[in-house]
């Protein structure tokens, strides 16, 4: 280093106040360099942080959710047998208001021996 360059003075600073990655550093007083938040979609094959701009990943290859499957929704997990999605759909929510209507008698029923 050149003996003209002239080095910034150490700055006193308060070890319970100081930014917790001046500490780290060993409180030298100078202030880190401002890392660069990144900011994009992980890479679901090396985990590399990808900028949002691209849709491939530059490290290795992989396009965007690639190989992700969508969780199918209830009625398509339990499948047709012959019975239209409407009735499924009425079956379901007729099994979830019964389920309620049970449990608030249980309930009542409970409170009212008790």
């Amino acid at each position: 280093m050149p003996a003209s360059a002239e080095q910034p003075a150490p700055v006193a600073f308060d070890p319970l106040t100081a930014p917790l990655a001046l500490l780290e550093e060993g409180g030298d007083g100078h202030q880190p360099a401002a890392a660069e938040k990144v900011t994009g979609w992980p890479c679901p094959r090396c985990e590399t942080v990808v900028a949002f701009d691209d849709s491939v990943c530059p490290a290795c290859g992989t396009a965007f959710l690639d190989g992700a499957s969508g969780e199918p929704d209830l009625v398509q997990r339990i499948g047709g047998r012959g019975v239209p999605t409407s009735t499924q759909v009425m079956i379901i929510a007729a099994g979830s208001v019964g389920l309620i209507v049970l449990i608030t008698a249980l309930l009542f029923i409970a409170g009212a021996i008790f």
